[in-house]
C-alpha cells in the first residue's frame, strides 16, 4: 500500500476507533445521568406544584437517558460502518484498539465500569457486517440519599399527615422529628424552635372551632420538608454530562474534516459526511437539552429556597405572638373566662385573628411563587417559532436523524487527489 493511502486509511481507522469510543461513552452518559439526575421524591416538598415538578424532572431525565442511548447505538453502528468501509478499500481484516481519553471526573468511573474491559472492537473483515459493541451493566455506586441514615432523618421528617398534625397535648403523636432538617437554614432553624409549640397552637384553635388555614400546617411543614440543595446538586451534576458531549463534539468535527480531506467521492464519501454531519447536529442538540434541564433544576431550587427564607422570616416575625395567645387562651379559660367578647377580650377570637393573619402573609407569598413554579421543568414547553428543529417542538426525546445509505460500500470510496494526504494522529 503507498504511502498517501496508508495515511487515508488511517483517518478512516482512526475515526472509527474514536466513534466506538464514544459509543462506550454516550452508554455510560446515560447511567450517569439516571444515577445522579434522579430526585428523591421527598426533596419536592409537598407544594401546590411539588408533584408536578417531580413527575416533569422524572420525564425530563428519562429523555436524557434515551437521547445517549439512542446516539451510543447509532455512533457504534456507524463505527462498524466506517470500518468495514477501511477493510473493504483495501481488502484487509481491520483491527483497532480502544483507547479511552475522556478528561472527565464525574463520568469516567461510569466509563470505566463500561469501557474497562474493552481493548479491542473486534475484527472487521473484508465484505461482513463486523457489528456494534455490546456494553454490560455499571459498577453500582451509592449516592448519599441512599445511605441508611438519610432515609431515617427523612422518614422522620416526613412524618405524619393532616389527619396526625394536631397534637391532643404539647406532645407530638404525629411523630415528626422537628431537629430533622437537612438543609440547615432559617427555616430548619425556626421548625426546630417552634415546631412543637405552633403545632399545639393550632391544635387548640381547632379545638375551638377555628375553621381557617393553619400557617404552620397548610404552609410551613410543606416548604420544610423540601430540600431544595438536594435538587440543585443533582441539577448541577448534569452539566459534566453536558461537557462530555461537548469533548465528544469538538474531536468527532475535527475527526470528520479530516477524513473529508483524505477522501473525495461524489456517491458514498458525500453522503457519509451527510450522514456524519447530522450526527455530530444531533449530539449538538442533545447536549443543549441537558444544559436546559440541568438549568431547570436549579431554577427549582432557588425558587424553594427563596420561600423558605420568607417562610422563615414570617414565621420567626409571628409565631412567638400566635403561641402566647394560646397559652392565653387555656390561661383564661382555666378561670373560666374564655368565649367572652370581642378580640380585644376574648381570646380564643384573638388567636384565630393571629393565625389568620399569619396564614395570609405565608399564602401571598405562595402565590407569588406559583406562576413562576408551575412554568419550570416544563418537558412539553413549546420552543420559539423560529428555532429550527428537525423533530420535536418540545423538550421530549429527539428521535435520531434517518441513515443516509449508499456509503458503507468501501469500493465505492475514493481517496482525494487534489489535496494530498492529510496527517493524522
Amino acid at each position: 500500500m503507498s504511502q498517501p493511502l496508508q495515511v487515508a486509511v488511517q483517518a478512516l481507522q482512526r475515526y472509527g476507533r474514536e466513534q466506538f469510543e464514544d459509543a462506550a461513552i454516550y452508554n455510560a452518559l446515560r447511567n450517569y445521568l439516571l444515577y445522579v439526575g434522579t430526585v428523591p421524591e421527598g426533596a419536592w416538598g409537598e407544594l401546590p406544584w411539588s408533584a408536578t415538578w417531580r413527575d416533569r424532572w422524572a420525564l425530563g431525565l428519562e429523555h436524557r437517558a434515551a437521547e445517549a442511548q439512542l446516539i451510543s447505538e447509532h455512533t457504534g453502528e456507524h463505527a462498524a460502518a466506517i470500518l468495514k468501509v477501511a477493510a473493504d478499500y483495501t481488502d484487509t481484516d481491520q483491527q483497532v484498539a480502544l483507547n479511552f481519553d475522556l478528561q472527565n471526573e464525574y463520568v469516567s468511573p461510569f466509563l470505566a465500569a463500561y469501557g474497562g474491559g474493552y481493548t479491542s472492537t473486534g475484527v472487521y473483515k473484508p465484505g461482513t457486517d463486523g457489528g456494534a459493541p455490546y456494553f454490560d451493566s455499571p459498577t453500582v455506586f451509592t449516592r448519599p440519599d441512599n445511605t441508611d441514615e438519610f432515609k431515617k432523618l427523612n422518614a422522620e421528617r416526613m412524618a405524619g399527615d393532616s389527619d396526625t398534625l394536631m397534637p391532643c397535648t404539647v406532645s407530638n403523636p404525629a411523630g415528626i422529628n422537628f431537629s430533622a432538617g437537612m438543609v440547615g437554614d432559617e427555616l430548619d432553624h425556626f421548625v426546630e424552635q417552634y415546631g412543637e409549640d405552633m403545632l399545639c397552637t393550632e391544635y387548640i384553635a381547632r379545638q375551638r372551632d377555628y375553621d381557617g388555614a393553619l400557617p404552620f400546617t397548610d404552609y410551613i411543614l410543606p416548604a420544610w420538608r423540601s430540600l431544595p440543595g438536594l435538587i440543585r446538586n443533582r441539577a448541577e451534576l448534569l452539566y459534566p454530562a453536558q461537557h462530555a458531549y461537548t469533548e465528544c463534539y469538538d474531536e468527532m468535527k475535527l475527526d470528520i474534516a479530516t477524513v473529508r480531506d483524505n477522501w473525495f467521492s461524489p456517491g458514498a464519501a458525500l453522503a457519509w459526511f451527510r450522514q456524519a454531519n447530522a450526527h455530530l447536529n444531533y449530539l449538538d442538540a442533545i447536549s443543549d437539552e441537558v444544559k436546559w434541564l440541568g438549568d431547570q433544576g436549579i431554577a427549582a431550587a432557588t425558587l424553594v429556597e427563596g420561600l423558605r427564607n420568607r417562610y422563615a422570616e414570617y414565621g420567626h416575625n409571628r409565631a412567638k405572638d400566635c403561641i402566647e395567645l394560646a397559652k392565653a387562651v387555656l390561661d383564661a379559660e382555666a378561670d373560666m373566662l374564655g368565649g367572652i367578647g370581642d378580640c380585644k377580650t376574648n381570646p380564643v377570637k384573638a388567636l384565630g385573628s393571629a393565625l389568620k393573619g399569619f396564614a395570609n402573609v405565608l399564602f401571598i407569598e405562595l402565590r407569588q411563587k406559583h406562576d413562576a413554579a408551575i412554568n419550570l421543568i416544563n418537558v412539553d414547553e413549546q420552543r420559539r417559532k423560529e428555532q429550527t428543529d428537525p423533530g420535536t417542538l418540545a423538550h421530549d426525546t429527539h428521535p435520531f436523524p434517518e441513515a443516509n445509505p449508499g456509503w458503507a460500500n468501501g469500493k465505492d470510496w475514493k481517496p482525494n487527489q487534489s489535496t494530498g494526504p492529510v496527517a493524522t494522529n
